[in-house]
């Protein structure tokens, strides 16, 4: 016989909520895009980035409109935005005022100032997105909790699988590896790295808020696994520094969650250190020929360019070490220089800076970004924009 108390009623009530269900509508819509933009090229004929743009401005107007659809999430966001201090609006309103003031004064180009101004907007509805979120966890609860979570996990499962087929078709056909060419619906596998950073953290929280038992177990130590074996894969120094430092603090602060904490991600960064050997062996060469006469292919030797890319420097090594674990740690990887460049922009343009998007549109140097957010910003919209933001970030 199946009982229900009055968690199971009050469980059932809840999903029949329009601002419930709207709730999770909300958490699906961003799990979704999360998934496809991660595993798949979903607008053929566009650039990845601006695909990603286009969806994201579409992605946004959906979530807008699916809140305003309700009255209770309209209450609640309503209410989100009521708890904010004034000085902090006046600040948000501040940035995206001066940001569109940057974007008008430094347009070299039509095209060039649409791409400015499509920023700022992006800008714009990623922090109304933030409240809307916010309300809509309010709402769902623990539900969105549940969701959310076991979203972030499939992607991160489709993703470590994809890229470790991916490594080990290339060595089935012959082909040298080189990191770049790792996580190509991403426009650089750092902007994956990125996303790991905060990724991997939350993973931990599969454990706790699911049933505890083998298949939750395994599916956490799995995702887990996967993550670390691409961060080792990719030489992603601060990812894994973030990583270290994020869990530092959450142990620091949640005594509770220390003990988790330190059991799950240090399994997981075993597993993705046995993957990543595993599939480290399989690249190196054989020392001699398996048949006389027959040639073996040595790796492609690549050095590096001058700006952090490194490849072989001799045929004892594979190309997967050298391009991962085998790169020099101790590198700028390119970012000075492009730090430099960076702070002669914003030295010569403080007020306004050069223009958001300039880095990406029409800046002469080969770069899309200088690699480090605050002085992005200080030199693309003004140094006061890099203030005011770290202001409200350390608040």
């Amino acid at each position: 016989m199946v009982t229900s108390g009055p968690g199971t009623t009050e469980r059932l009530r809840g999903l029949t909520d329009p601002g419930v269900l709207t709730s999770l509508f909300v958490c699906l819509l961003l799990g979704a895009y999360l998934l496809l933009s991660s595993t798949t090229a979903p607008i053929g004929g566009l650039w990845l980035y601006d695909a990603k743009r286009l969806m994201q401005f579409g992605l946004l107007a959906v979530l807008f409109l699916a809140a305003l659809m309700d009255r209770n999430l309209r209450s609640e966001i309503a209410k989100t935005l009521g708890a904010v201090p004034r000085w902090v609006k006046i600040l948000l309103l501040a940035v995206l005022a001066w940001g569109t003031l940057s974007s008008i004064v430094n347009a070299g180009s039509f095209y060039h100032g649409m791409n400015s101004l499509s920023e700022v907007a992006l800008f714009t509805t990623l922090v109304l997105a933030v409240f809307v979120v916010a309300a809509c966890r309010r709402i769902a609860g623990s539900r969105f909790d549940y969701l959310a979570l076991a979203v972030i996990s499939l992607t991160g499962l489709a993703v470590g699988i994809q890229e470790l087929l991916g490594v080990l078709a290339a060595k089935s056909m012959g082909q040298e590896f080189t990191y770049r060419s790792s996580l190509l619906y991403f426009g650089h596998p750092r902007f994956y790295n990125q996303l790991q950073s905060w990724m991997v953290p939350v993973l931990t929280a599969i454990p706790l808020l699911f049933s505890r038992n083998l298949l939750v177990y395994s599916i956490c130590l799995v995702v887990l696994g996967l993550q670390w074996y691409i961060i080792v894969m990719t030489g992603a120094r601060g990812s894994f520094l973030s990583i270290i430092v994020a869990l530092g603090l959450v142990a620091a602060l949640i005594p509770g969650l220390r003990k988790p904490i330190l059991i799950w991600q240090s399994a997981g960064l075993i597993l993705g250190a046995l993957i990543y050997t595993l599939v480290l062996v399989s690249f190196e060469y054989p020392a001699v020929q398996d048949e006389p006469g027959s040639e073996l292919r040595p790796p492609e030797k690549m050095q590096n360019d001058g700006r952090g890319f490194y490849g072989n420097e001799n045929d004892k090594t594979s190309s997967f070490f050298a391009q991962s674990l085998g790169r020099p740690m101790a590198s700028g990887s390119g970012r000075l220089w492009m730090w430099r460049i960076a702070g002669q922009n914003l030295a010569a343009e403080p007020l306004l800076g050069i223009g958001p998007m300039n880095y990406a549109c029409t800046s002469p140097e080969p770069i899309s970004h200088p690699h480090n957010f605050l002085l992005q910003l200080a030199a693309e919209w003004g140094l006061a924009v890099s203030a005011a933001i770290l202001m409200l970030a350390l608040y």
